[in-house]
């Protein structure tokens, strides 16, 4: 598709780092405002989601589940 995405993650192939996260703020307002959040917790569920996509989760209930356990343990659930 050809339209803006809210998160994208990009992995690293050396180093100790994981790789790069790179979330788009407007998307991230937009987002907040139609699931009734706050931008803040928004920002902190895509930080979130990338960071698990860094670490091999790709889309699925395991995946989601680990998030919204994540996500509880910083009060942002």
């Amino acid at each position: 598709m050809n339209r803006p995405t809210d998160v994208l993650s990009f992995t690293m192939k050396e180093g100790r780092l994981l790789g790069d996260v790179v979330i788009c703020p407007a998307i991230a307002k937009t987002n907040a405002a139609r699931y009734g959040g706050t931008f803040k917790s928004e920002i902190a569920r895509l930080v979130t989601h990338g960071i698990l996509h860094l670490l091999g989760y790709g889309h699925g209930r395991k995946m989601f589940d680990k998030q919204d356990k994540i996500l509880e343990g910083m009060n942002y659930a």
